[in-house]
């Protein structure tokens, strides 16, 4: 699939999906959450700190900023990144995109019933390896240097945990 017509179908079936929303609240994350956590239970534990309401707000408000971020791709990856980063510091793993896609190509079938085609299904597994290939080296990257501003104790030079 080229990029244009990706871009097209995201947008053209975020169009069909934003209506669901109704004023501050979201049905969405009702779909994605349980769905995230049925997959990986250890992504549970991240999200302890917030309520699911404001939580489903992120998740729309960061969907949303994507689908308008497929027309500029440069601009989407710097936020990407930035959130890559951030992901870092909440304690995600690697592993954990696997569910998080798992479940957003889940919510979007829930949503879209029969619009949601082989042809939609491709371009927003297209997005999100995007976005997964944007965020994940970011974390890693945020992961080493967290772990490279660890001084080890008695020691006037970092040292990278792991490697004595």
């Amino acid at each position: 699939m080229e990029v244009p017509e990706m871009q097209r179908i995201i947008q053209d079936s975020w169009a069909k999906i934003r209506p669901i929303e109704e004023g501050d609240f979201t049905y969405l994350p009702l779909f994605f959450y349980p769905k995230l956590f049925e997959l990986d239970p250890t992504t549970k534990p991240l999200f302890e700190d917030i309520t699911m309401e404001n939580q489903g707000k992120k998740l729309m408000l960061m969907l949303n900023v994507a689908v308008d971020g497929v027309e500029d791709l440069d601009s989407l990856v710097k936020l990407l990144t930035s959130l890559g980063r951030r992901h870092a510091m909440y304690g995600c793993t690697e592993e954990q995109y696997d569910a998080v896609g798992q479940a957003l190509i889940f919510t979007l079938a829930s949503g879209l019933g029969k619009e949601f085609t082989p042809r939609v299904k491709e371009a927003w597994l297209m997005v999100y390896g995007i976005i997964v290939g944007v965020m994940i080296p970011a974390m890693a990257a945020e992961y080493e240097e967290m772990s490279f501003r660890s001084i080890k104790k008695g020691s006037s030079t970092p040292v990278l945990e792991g490697s004595t």
